[in-house]
């Protein structure tokens, strides 16, 4: 048996993403004026192409071959139906084939891909999908934006740190009380009026025996994850895999809460078959999502299929248009995104619906805050940036155009920028990152042990947790969230 989703194709997005625009946009008298999921849904729902798919679905459904609904989102909007693969080869005109990763041995999976080459569909309901996952688009080569340092040494730690009001400080180190001093934050405390989530996949874990020590060693009072969604919370998976596995989800959850204490906070995790579409499936059923959701992963634009990339930024508009801000580390290899040679712009990095984070080096070691270079004063990392190959300027597509608040400063860089990169990028896309914070050198707990972390992975969850700062005072304000 072989699974697949339909996404149908949505309605009136440029209409949407002009609501956005407006109500994100500080000096417009509907700023912050943000729709709920039901006024989202009336714009933008299809209910006669869900029909049309499920009556296509029944159709192909008889003695010879039987097609199993085995899934709908709540407005329709994709459908997840199970057959055999000699079914769905008549259906969609093609021959499926055995794929087999090419991955590291951590990341290989234990059966072969399942995979057609193309696939077809009929004409009464071919303009009604957007796509059909799990027929052509091959595995994620999402990974974690984080590079693992060397284990501390937790009785040098203990002599040498500080335990001041907002928390303990290291030196040399990055803990949430140098974070509150380096960027002036006056309070760490959230409130329940908001909610944040990160995200995770490639079988990250995280550990809630490791929460409460790090809480323990910081100063931080004692907060659990409010939810878990796909599940991946265990202190024994984090003592028995270590860092290969729960390094990123720790460091995520740890520096998240560290920073925004007090908010509730998800955890998500989804199957690495296809990067970000379980996560995209249960965000899009959600009437009330966490407000602040921050990705640490991220794969080459040229890995994703045209169908994928509007999927996802249909949904990151929909969220945005909602008030739900969408943070995603923008990378750890420069402008190359671990390709051998020349420019290779990041997903989501580069989205306009998702504000990436680089990351910086310096202020945990007394020095000046600059970029993180791998080569340069023990930043461990390049923190990712560069020009978007899919988000062009001269694009009036809702989910392909450079936004326009952007065109100013990356027509600027380029006139101004010396010495000129070498040929063969992008110059009329949309450019990132758009923030960057400290990202090197992050004390995180696993499995009980102190660890130095690196990477845009540490600089993102961060800022996230600032935004969920704001939010928290603007609720309590009386205000709407940033969005």
């Amino acid at each position: 048996m072989h699974t697949v989703v339909f996404a149908i194709q949505k309605l009136r997005m440029d209409e949407l993403r002009s609501i956005l625009d407006d109500i994100s946009n500080p000096f417009s008298t509907n700023y912050g004026n943000h729709l709920t999921r039901a006024e989202v849904t009336k714009i933008t729902s299809n209910p006669e192409g869900s029909r049309k798919v499920l009556q296509f679905l029944e159709n192909h459904s008889h003695s010879s071959g039987q097609v199993e609904v085995v899934e709908m989102t709540p407005n329709k909007d994709y459908i997840t139906a199970r057959a055999t693969v000699a079914h769905w080869e008549e259906i969609f005109k093609t021959e499926f084939h055995y794929y087999h990763s090419k991955k590291s041995e951590s990341q290989q999976r234990a059966e072969p891909l399942i995979r057609a080459s193309e696939y077809s569909l009929p004409s009464e309901v071919a303009l009604d999908v957007l796509g059909v996952f799990n027929v052509v688009d091959l595995l994620s080569n999402a990974k974690p934006k984080v590079v693992i340092g060397p284990s501390i040494d937790s009785g040098v730690i203990s002599k040498s740190s500080v335990l001041g009001p907002t928390g303990t400080i290291v030196p040399n180190f990055v803990t949430p009380a140098l974070l509150s001093k380096v960027y002036r934050i006056d309070s760490n405390i959230g409130n329940s009026l908001v909610s944040q989530g990160v995200y995770e996949t490639l079988n990250q874990w995280f550990s809630p025996s490791d929460l409460t020590v790090f809480e323990n060693f910081m100063g931080i009072a004692n907060q659990k994850v409010a939810v878990t969604i796909g599940g991946h919370s265990s202190d024994t998976a984090c003592q028995v895999q270590g860092s290969d596995n729960c390094a990123e989800g720790n460091l995520d959850v740890q520096y998240m809460i560290g920073v925004s204490q007090v908010t509730p906070t998800t955890y998500y995790y989804s199957t690495d078959t296809q990067f970000m579409l379980d996560w995209l499936l249960s965000v899009a059923a959600m009437t009330s999502p966490p407000l602040v959701l921050s990705v640490s992963w991220g794969e080459p634009e040229s890995d994703i299929t045209a169908s994928y990339l509007t999927s996802v930024n249909n949904e990151a508009i929909i969220l945005s248009t909602m008030g739900v801000t969408l943070i995603v580390a923008s990378g750890d290899d420069g402008a190359n995104t671990r390709t051998a040679c020349g420019y290779a712009p990041d997903f989501p990095s580069g989205s306009a619906y998702f504000t990436a984070v680089g990351a910086t080096n310096g202020p945990q070691a007394g020095r000046a805050e600059v970029t993180c270079q791998s080569d340069l004063n023990g930043g461990v990392i390049t923190s990712g940036g560069g020009i978007s190959n899919l988000y062009r300027a001269t694009s009036t597509s809702a989910t392909s155009s450079i936004p326009y608040w952007q065109n100013s400063q990356v027509t600027n860089y380029f006139s101004t920028v010396s010495p000129k990169p070498a040929a063969g990028y992008q110059t009329a896309g949309r450019g990132y990152p758009d923030v960057s914070l400290l990202g090197n050198a992050y004390i995180t707990y696993i499995a009980g042990s102190q660890q130095s972390l690196s990477g845009t992975s540490a600089s993102a969850p961060v800022f996230a947790g600032m935004v969920s700062l704001v939010n928290a005072a603007r609720k309590a304000a009386g205000k709407s969230s940033l969005g």
